[in-house]
């Protein structure tokens, strides 16, 4: 093969992964959220749940479930506050949070 054709053919190479790459990028930011499958994820999770919720207009929350709804579930951020209504609709993740364990005084060995 002559040096222009391996030039060309690598040229078009790159060409097709950046047009894939962009295209994953513009389908991941036009995602809709279906409430339905966001109803069976936090229904997994179960109340009592530490949750971390992304929501649609790019706020996050972190709390624990309270409680389900048809159309929504509550979320309470820390233990004395007023539990925080979101709807299913609103919801662009849902995930567990993560749990830190720390230590005081004597670790234990184990």
């Amino acid at each position: 093969m002559k040096s222009w054709r391996k030039h060309a053919v690598v040229g078009l190479i790159v060409c097709l992964l950046q047009l894939t790459l962009a295209d994953v990028a513009f389908s991941a930011d036009t995602m809709v959220p279906n409430p339905g499958l966001t109803r069976q994820r936090v229904d997994q999770f179960g109340v009592g749940a530490n949750l971390k919720v992304e929501l649609t207009d790019g706020k996050q929350v972190r709390g624990s479930l309270v409680s389900l709804g048809d159309n929504g579930f509550e979320l309470r951020a820390k233990s004395k506050d007023v539990p925080r209504y979101i709807a299913y609709n609103t919801v662009n993740k849902v995930n567990l949070a993560r749990l830190v364990y720390r230590a005081k005084g004597a670790p234990d060995a184990a």
